[in-house]
């Protein structure tokens, strides 16, 4: 019998996305294993991907850089076709490999996830892991399938965690393992013996962008302030506060003596930093920036030193009142996601929430659908357990008193809700219940109302009653619209395939079409109902 071929680093191409493919490249060139070839996101593609440092020819001397859009485009294909490469080491990537890419190798391709799989799947493990406070997480080697987080195991390594953790520290831990453990692994890569037994389809985690840095105030104890500013300071853009309008970037928290409050307080103002206490304890920050990423001194906090940190910003109270679980993203979604990176209170009340026609008794968790989708809204999203396409089979005065009770409770400055003209009923009562219920002397805190469209429901009404929807209330949503996309991804029993107006592409066209009605690249509309000034 003939012996397997042996493969030497240099049959390997190395795909090299964000920040963390550099970190590892560098563990691995400092202990001698080289690929023949660096296929690499050009500038453009790193920014859009939550960045990194560009990749420099200097920074890898004989060793070939060709830099691309995408992997799996043209020139990507291109490049790996053309390296004669047996194998493929992908690092810091986050774009599904299709087969074109996978079945051109025959050792494989093969990348790293930063988590003890199959805990922490899907995007950004290192972050998760320091903000749920865990006691270790580790680097998971992995031969990939289409499943980018779901391929075969091929081994592990442990990476313990504690209160001093950063995510900048975690990387260089994880990047040094990660080298260690495809070095250890690199026989058996090597002689082709690493079988395929994928793990299958995982749940995955959460993305994390910028916007999702902003420190609730309210919700804060010194454990969890801590634990989200380590977790996205340097190489990200760090958590932060709004003070009357000015945004605040914190990257760096310590624990320090001090008091212990009931809730946030600002205690102490030095040109190193603030002191914040909290509930389990004080907290410094440090390393305050602008939105420009130049340092601040926080002098300008010395007037509000015994203020509570909930009141150094005076955002407006948004309340969105749907019908089903996902009408808060179809309708408004990118404009909820405008309020929350604004500093804005955004809640979120499902109507109809309970009891759903469409699916049979355990077959859907709508609820925790709402959940993953009010995370990227960045909602506080409640249900209210009317059943579903059922409120027009009786009296509205119910719905009316819950509704009220909200309004009554949250006092919100905005109010959303559906078009009354709507095809489907559910929309028509709820817009009636609303329109009972910010009755001016019985809301004095409501100053402004919109209604918003539901596609899949506004457009298709027939009704002449309705007298069709016509916005003009305009807000670009350009730099939420991919976050919004997220939101729906969380009500994927939801989409349909396009031309359906439930489907990803027909979100997106739907916005670049009321974008181009009023000169921005995505837009939603509203009519605007009433408006207090």
């Amino acid at each position: 019998m003939l012996a397997k071929p042996q493969a030497d680093s240099e049959s390997f191409l190395y795909l090299g996305g964000v920040e963390e493919g550099q970190f590892v490249l560098h563990a691995l060139l400092q202990r001698g294993w080289r690929p023949r070839l660096i296929l690499a996101l050009n500038d453009e593609s790193l920014t859009k991907a939550s960045g990194g440092r560009p990749w420099v020819q200097e920074d890898w001397p004989g060793i070939p850089l060709v830099k691309v859009t995408s992997f799996m485009g043209p020139a990507g294909l291109l490049a790996m076709a053309g390296s004669g490469c047996r194998g493929a080491l992908a690092v810091g990537i986050s774009e599904i490999l299709g087969k074109d890419c996978l079945n051109h190798f025959p050792l494989g391709v093969f990348g790293f996830h930063g988590s003890l799989l199959p805990e922490l799947a899907g995007p950004a493990p290192a972050n998760w892991a320091i903000l749920q406070g865990l006691s270790k997480t580790g680097t998971s080697l992995l031969r990939y399938t289409e499943d980018l987080d779901g391929g075969t195991l091929v081994a592990q390594a442990e990476c313990p965690l504690d209160d001093t953790t950063t995510v900048k520290s975690l990387y260089e831990d994880l990047s040094r393992l990660s080298a260690e453990l495809w070095l250890t692994q690199w026989p058996r890569i090597a002689e082709g013996a690493v079988e395929h037994r994928p793990l299958g389809r995982l749940r995955l985690n959460l993305r994390r962008r910028p916007e999702d840095g902003l420190i609730q105030w309210k919700d804060q104890d010194a454990a969890l302030l801590s634990r989200q500013i380590r977790a996205l300071g340097d190489p990200y853009p760090g958590a932060y506060f709004w003070v009357d309008g000015r945004r605040v970037w914190v990257h760096r928290a310590s624990r320090v003596d001090g008091p212990e409050m009931a809730c946030a307080r600002l205690t102490r103002v030095e040109q190193d930093g603030l002191s914040i206490a909290l509930p389990g304890g004080t907290i410094q920050l440090a390393d305050l920036r602008d939105d420009e990423g130049n340092s601040l001194d926080p002098v300008f906090l010395t007037p509000r030193v015994g203020s509570a940190m909930a009141a150094l910003h005076a955002g407006r109270t948004v309340l969105a009142i749907v019908a089903h679980p996902d009408d808060e993203v179809l309708g408004l979604g990118g404009t909820l996601i405008r309020h929350f990176k604004a500093g804005d209170e955004v809640h979120v009340r499902i109507v109809c929430s309970g009891d759903p026609i469409r699916y049979a008794k355990g077959e859907q968790d709508q609820a925790a659908d709402s959940e993953r989708a009010a995370y990227y809204l960045g909602s506080d999203t409640k249900g209210l357990q009317f059943p579903d396409q059922r409120l027009d089979s009786g009296t509205n005065l119910g719905l009316i008193q819950a509704v009220e009770a909200e309004v009554q409770t949250l006092k919100p400055h905005i109010v959303y809700t559906h078009f009354w003209g709507d095809v489907n009923a559910d929309h028509a009562r709820i817009a009636e219940a609303v329109d009972v219920a910010v009755r001016p002397y019985n809301a004095p805190s409501v100053h402004r109302v919109l209604a918003f469209e539901t596609p899949s429901s506004t457009e298709w009404t027939l009704a002449a009653r309705s007298g069709g929807f016509h916005p003009n209330v305009f807000v670009d949503i350009h730099q939420e619209l991919e976050r919004k996309i997220d939101s729906m991804r969380a009500y994927a029993s939801e989409l349909r395939p396009y031309p359906h107006p439930r489907s990803l592409r027909s979100l997106r066209e739907h916005a670049g079409a009321r974008g181009s009605e009023c000169g921005f690249q995505a837009a939603e509309d509203f009519a605007l109902l009433r408006e207090l000034r």
